[in-house]
This record gives structure tokens, sequence and C-alpha cells, in this order.
């Protein structure tokens, strides 16, 4: 009996050293083999020092890693919402161009019959009515150069 629980005991221990060692390669195999070999190209007096503080170091750079990584995916996730925005607003703009033009539009239709073209043609032509020439007004900005043109 004892030689099968030796037996037991024995495959329980190799199976627990297996699942330790797949742990270890799994977590840190890499890390660890990079810092021994940093440990040895470099051969310092203190060797376990000088692994613990490349470790560390290897550590903030996993960390600095890891931030740039959420920022840059915040920073996506952040264009993709304001590229929703943008289109949203420009749907809004056309929408709203379309019912003034609409808005126009209609009440161009009820001027018209309204006062026919016609009937304003004779208020027009009525005597004492003064003939006056059309005006036309210039671009405002264009009034404003031409002021500061002068003055300079």
């Amino acid at each position: 009996m004892s030689k099968i629980f030796q037996l037991i005991y024995s495959c329980s221990s190799w199976w627990k050293i297996r699942m330790d060692t797949d742990y270890l390669k799994k977590c840190i195999g890499k890390c660890l083999a990079e810092g021994l070999a940093e440990v040895a190209e470099h051969q310092p007096a203190d060797p376990i020092n000088y692994l613990a503080s490349w470790l560390y170091k290897y550590k903030k750079k996993l960390n600095k890693e890891e931030e740039r990584k959420v920022e840059r995916d915040q920073l996506i996730r952040d264009r993709a919402k304001a590229l929703i925005e943008l289109e949203m607003v420009q749907k809004l703009k056309a929408e709203e161009l379309l019912i003034k033009q609409k808005t126009e539009a209609h009440y161009q239709k009820i001027i018209i019959e309204q006062y026919p073209r016609k009937m304003t043609a004779e208020l027009t032509n009525k005597a004492g009515t003064p003939n006056l020439a059309t005006v036309v007004e210039d671009d405002e900005d264009c009034y404003l150069e031409k002021i500061h043109s002068f003055h300079t």
C-alpha cells in the first residue's frame, strides 16, 4: 500500500510542478528570459539586484505601453464619436436648408397668388409714382475694404 501511496504522491507532485512550470512560462517566461540574457550580457557584480532592477524597468515599460494603448483606443473612440456628431450636424444643416427653401417657395407662391405681377405693375405705373432707378447694394465686406483702402 505504501508503494501505491508513494506513486500517487509522486504523480501529484509531478503534476503540480508541471502546472507551476506552465504558469511561470505563460506569465514571466519571456520577461525572465530577456532579463537573464541581459544579466549574462552585462555580467554585473550584483546580478540579483541587476535582474530585479531590470524587471522593475521592464514592468514600467509594459505599463507605459498599456497606458498608450488605452489612450490610443480612447482617441479612436473620441474621433469616431466626433465624426458621428459632425455627420449629424451636417444632416441637420441640410435639413434646415431644405426647410428654409420650402418655406421661401411657399411664401413666394402665396405672394404671387395674392399679388399677381399685373397688379404690381399697375401699382408702380400709376401717376405720381416716382420712377426711381434700381439700386444694387454692394457686399458689405467689399464696402469695408473700399473704406479701408481709401484711408490707407
